[in-house]
């Protein structure tokens, strides 16, 4: 499983790379930094290089949010203060992390599910772009962080 594209806010993205390695390229150029913390923090796996080997511990859709993440930005060090974690009838995974620059919460889950939390964005854009990436026989998700 890999992360080969991304929607934001500024645009549409690819992603290139293989397996669980965390190298690749994201096309056209821009900021996902936000997308990767959000991505890598609220994440139970773990990432492995055995001999040039990457592996995954844990969950094959959260390695490759890690990997992506990798891609992405540095990592930055978070202390996790609590989690609730992901279980299907909820649909998705929150943990609230005190970081350098305070204390956030990241969201990660089914789209359905996480844009329903989100009060400041347009969801019906969001729902379709959600349902073209899923119609391009990708699993769209959505990450979102908020500052407390």
């Amino acid at each position: 499983m890999v992360v080969t594209a991304a929607d934001t806010p500024e645009g549409s993205f690819a992603i290139t790379g293989d397996g669980y390695a965390p190298r690749g390229e994201i096309t056209p150029a821009g900021d996902l930094s936000a997308l990767a913390r959000a991505a890598a923090l609220c994440n139970d796996a773990a990432l492995h290089d055995r001999n040039g080997i990457w592996t995954v511990e844990g969950d094959p859709m959260e390695g490759a949010l890690l990997a992506f993440a990798g891609k992405t930005a540095p990592g930055k060090a978070a202390h996790r203060l609590d989690a609730i974690p992901f279980d299907s009838r909820h649909r998705f995974m929150a943990v609230l992390t005190d970081l350098a620059e305070g204390r956030f919460i990241h969201v990660k889950g089914a789209p359905e599910r996480v844009l329903r939390m989100c009060g400041d964005i347009d969801h019906d854009q969001w729902h379709g772009r959600a349902e073209a990436m899923a119609r391009r026989g990708l699993r769209p998700g959505i990450c979102r962080t908020a500052n407390l």
